[in-house]
């Protein structure tokens, strides 16, 4: 194949769409595109599949484990050390100064007694 030959196809391949296409289609890059959408989508569905299984699995975790540290502080500061109050503690934002838009907030764990407050959140986190 001359090099001349070579340059003209390549410059017909940069300059004509339908040419371009038409190589394309003969090399089968349609069906090879087309196998990689397939092949995203399964992929995405599977990973969403997961993503909500994972999510579930963590979500009845943490709430076990959100209960049994309120429960254990809530041994050692009422019970041993006769110090305060701990509960959780939920409360509507209606100024949005959390979040910048009024929604209920919550913390895991509230520790106060007749002057301080203290919460313990993994995160702070809009309910709504």
């Amino acid at each position: 194949m001359s090099r001349d030959f070579k340059n003209e196809l390549l410059e017909l391949l940069r300059s004509d769409e339908e040419f371009r296409y038409a190589v394309a289609g003969l090399l089968g890059l349609d069906t090879i595109l087309s196998e990689l959408k397939m092949l995203r989508e399964d992929f995405n569905r599977a990973f969403k599949a997961l993503d909500r299984r994972l999510m579930a699995l963590g979500a009845g975790w943490g709430i076990e484990s959100e209960i049994a540290f309120r429960e254990a502080m809530k041994g050692v500061i009422e019970e041993i050390l006769g110090a305060g109050e701990v509960s959780k503690w939920v409360y509507f934002d209606k100024e949005g100064e959390v979040f910048g838009y009024p929604t209920q907030v919550e913390a895991d764990v509230l520790i106060k007694d007749r002057v301080h407050a203290l919460t313990r959140k993994g995160k702070v986190f809009s309910s709504s």
